[in-house]
C-alpha cells in the first residue's frame, strides 16, 4: 500500500493515538493518477505561492496529457476531445476547486518561464503574479 496524499494528516492521527483514520483505497491506480492525486492535494492547499503553484500545473498538465494519450483520448488541450472528456483546465478545476481562469493563468506563466527560473523566485520578493507575469513577458534570452 503506497500513502498517496496525507502525510501529515496521518503523522497527526498517529500522534493522537487515534485507532481508526479514514481514507481512500485505490486498487487501480496507476503511477500516473497516484502523482496527479499527490499534486491536486497540493494545489488545494493555500499556502502555495505563485511560483509553487506554477510548477505543480505545469507538472499536472504533463501528467494529465501523458494519461489522456496513454488512454488514447488525446485532445487539445483547452478543448473537450471528441469523447467528452475534460479539457485540462477543466479537469484540474473539479480537482482542485481553482477556476480554470487561474488554472490557465498559472499554466501560462509556467510555460513562458523555466523551471530552474521558478524555482529560483521561489519564496522571494518576486514570487507574485504580477512579478511572474512581468517575467513571463521579458524577451526569451532574458527568462533563463
Amino acid at each position: 500500500m503506497i500513502l498517496v496524499a496525507g502525510q501529515h494528516r496521518l503523522k497527526a492521527c498517529e500522534r493522537l493515538e487515534w485507532d481508526f483514520i479514514p481514507a481512500i483505497f485505490l486498487d487501480n491506480d496507476t503511477a500516473i493518477d497516484r502523482e496527479l492525486w499527490e499534486i491536486d492535494e497540493n494545489l488545494r492547499r493555500a499556502e502555495l505561492t505563485p511560483s509553487e503553484e506554477a510548477s505543480h500545473l505545469k507538472r499536472r498538465k504533463e501528467l494529465w496529457e501523458r494519461r489522456e494519450q496513454e488512454r488514447g483520448t488525446t485532445c487539445p488541450t483547452f478543448q473537450k476531445s471528441a469523447t467528452g472528456q475534460k479539457a485540462f483546465a477543466s479537469d484540474t478545476a473539479s480537482a482542485t476547486g481553482q477556476s480554470k481562469r487561474t488554472i490557465n493563468r498559472s499554466i501560462a506563466r509556467a510555460d513562458k518561464i523555466a523551471p530552474d527560473v521558478l524555482r529560483v523566485v521561489a519564496g522571494t520578493a518576486l514570487d507574485t503574479g504580477s512579478a511572474l507575469d512581468k517575467i513571463a513577458r521579458l524577451p526569451v534570452e532574458q527568462r533563463t
